[in-house]
């Protein structure tokens, strides 16, 4: 059984949910499977190839390419601190693309924090900028921001073995569904309930 109460005075009146077997989260407008991967202090480049090592009943792993609101917030609401997602700009400086699954080379932001999309972008305030500290390292690679800094679910640039303190890396998330040669799961159903008005 599924229960939705609220305190609310005007509670939302309809709730979307999905139901999956297993430990990933279903996302029904892509149809993918997402989950955060817990590994402390894991750099861009071993989270992306420690994604692409993951399956889910027989679904290829990869780091996350979030390419609207809902991916941003499937992603955003499991990242237990910060997390890798598959975006950089390592290629060309401020041409960000993702780098992983069926998006790799989409580019999806040009420029830094006044930069623009082509599609969809999901940067925290006044990034992504580029900050070099003492070791003149550039931050050329995305993730998802702690939850308690700026725009929750937003995205940084961080080093490829990430940051100290709150944007130290707490691990990654992974995408599946999308890949060729993927198989046809019939793992997942999803639904609404309807609130009705008093």
């Amino acid at each position: 059984n599924v229960v939705f109460s609220s305190s609310l005075a005007n509670p939302v009146t309809e709730k979307s949910f999905s139901l999956t077997i297993g430990n990933a989260n279903y996302l029904p407008t892509t149809e993918h499977y997402y989950e955060f991967v817990s590994d402390l202090d894991i750099s861009w480049t071993n989270a992306k190839i420690a994604a692409e090592n993951r399956t889910y009943f027989g679904l290829k792993g990869y780091l996350v390419t979030i390419l609207s609101q809902e991916e941003a917030q499937i992603s955003s609401e499991q990242a237990q601190g910060t997390g890798w997602i598959g975006g950089t700009d390592e290629e060309t400086e401020g041409v960000w693309k993702w780098a992983t699954g069926p998006e790799a080379g989409t580019i999806f932001w040009t420029g830094r924090a006044s930069g623009t999309t082509p599609n969809y972008a999901n940067w925290n305030n006044n990034e992504p900028n580029d900050f070099r500290e003492n070791n003149n390292t550039g931050e050329d690679y995305a993730h998802i921001t702690d939850p308690s800094i700026g725009i929750s679910g937003a995205w940084n640039d961080l080093p490829n073995i990430g940051g100290n303190n709150l944007y130290r890396a707490q691990g990654y998330i992974v995408e599946y569904g999308g890949s060729t040669g993927d198989p046809t799961l019939n793992i997942s159903a999803s639904t609404s309930i309807y609130i009705p008005e008093i």
